[in-house]
C-alpha cells in the first residue's frame, strides 16, 4: 500500500458516512481534516521557538493547547456530522494560533498575515459565503486593532531576529503545505469523481443493454406469435384481438427504443449515417404510413413540398424519418378534428466541398408539422422539449407517452446542424418547426433505390434450405421455427453453442441463425469457433438477438457473422436478411 493511499484512508476514517454519496461535501470534509492536522502540527512547531528563543512560556503553552484542540476537529466532524460546526471550530483555533503568534512576536509577521487571509478563503471552500464574510470581518477587525497598536508603539517586536526568522519560515512552510494540500485534495477528488462518473456511465449502459435484452426476448414471442396468428383463418373478433396484441407489443418496443436512443444521446454515442437518399420518396413513404390513422380519425393529412427542394440528398434518412414520424404521430394523437399538415421548404446556406466530402451544395431544409389539436399550455411550452416532460403531467392525463420523443427530436435536429422550435395556442393547435443541413447529391449520379422492395415471403431458390437455429428460449424457438417453415425452410434447433458445434459436426446447413446470449457457450464464441474451421469459414451466420445497441451489431460483425437483425423480428425482415446472407450478390 502506497503512502498516498494510506494517507487517504486515514483521512476517510474521520469522514462521516453520510458524505459518501455527496462528492461536494466529501472533498470539503477531507480538506477540513487536512487543515486541522496542519493546525495541530503548529503546536510542536512553534511552542519550542516561543519557549527557548522568545522566552515566552505562556505563548508556548497556548500553542500546545491550540494544537491539541485542532487535533480534535476531525473527531468533532465524525461525531457530529456537521461540516459547519467543525469548520467554524477549526477556524476559531487557527485564528487563536495566529493571534497568539502575532502578540508574542510583535509587529506584523508575514506568515501570520497569510494565514489570516487564508481563514476566510478556506471558509469559502469549506463552508459558505456567510461564514467566509464573518471570518473576513474578524480578521479585518484584528488587523485594524493591531494597526492602531503598532502605530502607537504599543506592539513593538519582542523577539530576536533569529526567533522572528524561525517563526516566519515555519509559518510560510505550513502555509505552503496548506496550498499543496488543497491542490492534492482537489486532484484526488477530481480523479475519484471522474472514475465514479465513468463507472456510473458503464453501469447505466450495461443496465440498459440488459433491460433491452430481457424485454426484447419475450416480446419476440408476443409479436411473433401475433403475426403468425394473423396469417391463419380467424373470426373478425379474433383478428381484432390479435391486432391489439401486436400493436401493444410494438408500442412497448417504441418506448424501449426511445429510452435507448436517449441513452445514446446522453452518453454522446449517437452517430449519424451519411448515405444518399430520395427525399421526396422518403416523404411519400412516411405519408403512406399515416394515411390509415388519419382516415380512421377523419383528419386531413397534407404534405406540401416546395418545388426547389432537391430530389436527392446526402444524410441520415433514418433519423430524419424518426423526427418526422414522431412529430406527425404526436399531431395525429393530439388532434380530434381538422388537419395535420407537413411543409418542407428550402434555405440555401452555402457550398460544400471540404474535409474530403463529395462536392455539392449544402442546403438547410426546413420542416414544419402543424395541427389543429388541443394545443399546449403556455406554462408547459418552455420545457416541452426537455427530457421526461409532457404537456399534461397529471395522473388523469388523457394521452400516454414517455416524455422522451420531443427531446430526442431536438437532439437529432441539432446533430444534423439545425434546431427544433415549437409554437402553440391552447384550443387552436401546435406548430413544430425543425431544420437540418443536408448536402444535395449530383443529379447525374446513379439514382438511389431507397424504396423498400416487396417483402420476401418465400425461400426462393433456397426452397427447402436447411437452417440451424441457435436459440435457448423455448418460446422463441417455436416462433422462429414457425416463421422459417412458413418461408419454406427446414429447421433444426440447438439450445446453446456447444450443441451448434455438435450439429455442424453431424450435418451440413445452408445458414446458422445465431442468438448471442446462450448458456454454456454464447453466440460470439460459437461464431469464432465456427470461423476457425476451414470447411465452415464461408458458412452464412445471421445474428438474431435481443441485444439491440449499435455496438452489438458491430460486435456481431467483428466476430465473423454476416448480418444482424434485432428481436422482435417480423417475417419479412427475417426473410430479407436471410436472402442477403444466402445470395449476397442477388
Amino acid at each position: 500500500m502506497g503512502i498516498s493511499s494510506l494517507f487517504s484512508q486515514c483521512i476517510d476514517f474521520f469522514v462521516p458516512a453520510k458524505y459518501a454519496d455527496h462528492p461536494d461535501l466529501l472533498w470539503r470534509a477531507r480538506l477540513l481534516i487536512i487543515t486541522a492536522w496542519l493546525g495541530c502540527a503548529w503546536g510542536p512547531f512553534f511552542a519550542p521557538v516561543h519557549y527557548y528563543l522568545a522566552d515566552s512560556p505562556q505563548a508556548a503553552v497556548a500553542l500546545l493547547v491550540a494544537g491539541g484542540l485542532a487535533a480534535g476537529i476531525p473527531l468533532l466532524l465524525l461525531t457530529t456530522g456537521s461540516l459547519i460546526l467543525a469548520g467554524n471550530a477549526l477556524f476559531a483555533v487557527l485564528y487563536g494560533i495566529v493571534l497568539v503568534v502575532t502578540l508574542a512576536r510583535g509587529g506584523f509577521p508575514v506568515s501570520g498575515l497569510m494565514w489570516s487571509i487564508a481563514i476566510p478563503m478556506l471558509a469559502i471552500f469549506l463552508l459558505n459565503y456567510r461564514s467566509a464574510l464573518a471570518w473576513l470581518l474578524l480578521v479585518g477587525l484584528k488587523y485594524s486593532v493591531l494597526g492602531i497598536l503598532v502605530a502607537r508603539g504599543a506592539m513593538p517586536i519582542r523577539m530576536s531576529t533569529q526567533a522572528q526568522l524561525v517563526i516566519d519560515v515555519l509559518g510560510l512552510l505550513t502555509f505552503l503545505l496548506l496550498l499543496v494540500s488543497i491542490g492534492w485534495t482537489y486532484e484526488t477528488q477530481r480523479s475519484r469523481a471522474l472514475a465514479a462518473a465513468e463507472a456510473a456511465g458503464r453501469a447505466k449502459t450495461d443496465f440498459l443493454a440488459r433491460m433491452s435484452h430481457e424485454i426484447r426476448t419475450p416480446m419476440n414471442g408476443v409479436v411473433g406469435i401475433a403475426g403468425l396468428l394473423l396469417a391463419t383463418e380467424q373470426t373478425p373478433r379474433q383478428v381484432h384481438y390479435t391486432e391489439t396484441i401486436r400493436r401493444s407489443g410494438n408500442a412497448l418496443l417504441r418506448i424501449l427504443n426511445e429510452i435507448l436512443d436517449f441513452s445514446k444521446i446522453d452518453a454522446g454515442k449517437m452517430e449519424l449515417e451519411r448515405e444518399p437518399f430520395e427525399l421526396r420518396r422518403e416523404l411519400e413513404q412516411i405519408r403512406a404510413l399515416f394515411v390509415p390513422s388519419a382516415e380512421e380519425k377523419g383528419l386531413e393529412l397534407g404534405f406540401e413540398i416546395a418545388p426547389e427542394v432537391p430530389e436527392r440528398v446526402l444524410g441520415d434518412s433514418g433519423r430524419l424519418r424518426q423526427i418526422l414520424i414522431n412529430l406527425i404521430s404526436n399531431g395525429l394523437k393530439f388532434t380530434q378534428e381538422g388537419r395535420v399538415k407537413v411543409e418542407v421548404e428550402l434555405g440555401r446556406v452555402g457550398q460544400k466541398g471540404s474535409e474530403g466530402r463529395p462536392a455539392g451544395e449544402l442546403h438547410r431544409l426546413c420542416f414544419t408539422v402543424s395541427d389543429t389539436g388541443v394545443g399546449i399550455e403556455p406554462v408547459a411550452l418552455p420545457t416541452i422539449l426537455d427530457p421526461f416532460t409532457q404537456a399534461e403531467e397529471s395522473s388523469a392525463r388523457q394521452f400516454e407517452g414517455t416524455g422522451l420523443g420531443l427531446a430526442i427530436c431536438r437532439h437529432l435536429s441539432e446533430m444534423m446542424g439545425g434546431s427544433l422550435e415549437v409554437e402553440s395556442r391552447v384550443g387552436e393547435g401546435s406548430r413544430f418547426s425543425f431544420s437540418v443541413l443536408l448536402e444535395a447529391v449530383d443529379p447525374d449520379q446513379q439514382p438511389v433505390e431507397n424504396e423498400p422492395s416487396a417483402p420476401i415471403l418465400d425461400a426462393g431458390p433456397f426452397q427447402n434450405g436447411r437452417i440451424l437455429v441457435a436459440e435457448d428460449n423455448p418460446i422463441n424457438q417455436e416462433v422462429t421455427s414457425f416463421m422459417l417453415e412458413s418461408l419454406g425452410y427446414r429447421v433444426e434447433i440447438a439450445a446453446n453453442g456447444e450443441k451448434v458445434l455438435q450439429a455442424l459436426d453431424r450435418e451440413s446447413y445452408d445458414l446458422v441463425l445465431m442468438d448471442c446470449q446462450m448458456p454454456n457457450m454464447d453466440g460470439y464464441e460459437t461464431t469464432r469457433r465456427i470461423r476457425d474451421r476451414p470447411e465452415l469459414a464461408t458458412l452464412p451466420i445471421l445474428a438474431m438477438t435481443a441485444n439491440a445497441m449499435a455496438e452489438d451489431r458491430e460486435r456481431c460483425l467483428a466476430v465473423g457473422m454476416n448480418d444482424y437483425v434485432a428481436k422482435p423480428v417480423q417475417p419479412e425482415e427475417l426473410a430479407a436478411a436471410i436472402a442477403r446472407c444466402l445470395n449476397p450478390g442477388g
